[in-house]
């Protein structure tokens, strides 16, 4: 500890030394420095807090998808919807296939309709009192 404060003091006698328009040119390289490495480090701790605790991570906008998203209808469609879709059953959520698929695009009745991934075909799933009873991936 007292090295470090050691250390910081000849730091700072260094940078009293110096010519002011140096001074500028330090103080304004160490902010660009500092800004270039929290960007990527922001990025990590943000897609690790949103991993842990439950979420999922949307790479082409980086930000977090949580797992309530259906009951204020921000769930967002993956680029690989059909994809995902042949890993989901019927029997799980309403909530959860929103989770996972993004809100639909359209209702009628118990009909649901959902983006397909890319160019893929849309998903159909038939929703009843909030369970999903049947589920079409490439519909």
């Amino acid at each position: 500890m007292l090295e470090d404060v050691q250390k910081l003091s000849k730091l700072l006698v260094m940078f009293r030394s110096m010519k002011r328009p140096f001074k500028i040119i330090t103080l304004i390289a160490s902010l660009v420095i500092a800004v270039a490495v929290w960007q990527p480090a922001k990025k990590l701790l943000l897609e690790d807090s949103c991993l842990d605790g439950g979420g999922k991570w949307a790479s082409n906008g980086n930000y977090c998808i949580y797992r309530d998203c259906a009951s204020n209808g921000s769930c967002k469609p993956n680029y690989q919807n059909n994809l995902l879709c042949e890993s989901l059953r019927p029997g799980i959520t309403q909530d959860e296939l929103f989770f996972h698929l993004g809100m639909p695009e359209s209702r009628s009745g118990n009909l649901y309709v959902f983006t397909g991934g890319g160019a893929q075909s849309n998903i159909k799933a038939v929703i009843k009192d909030g369970i999903v009873r049947d589920l079409q991936c490439r519909a």
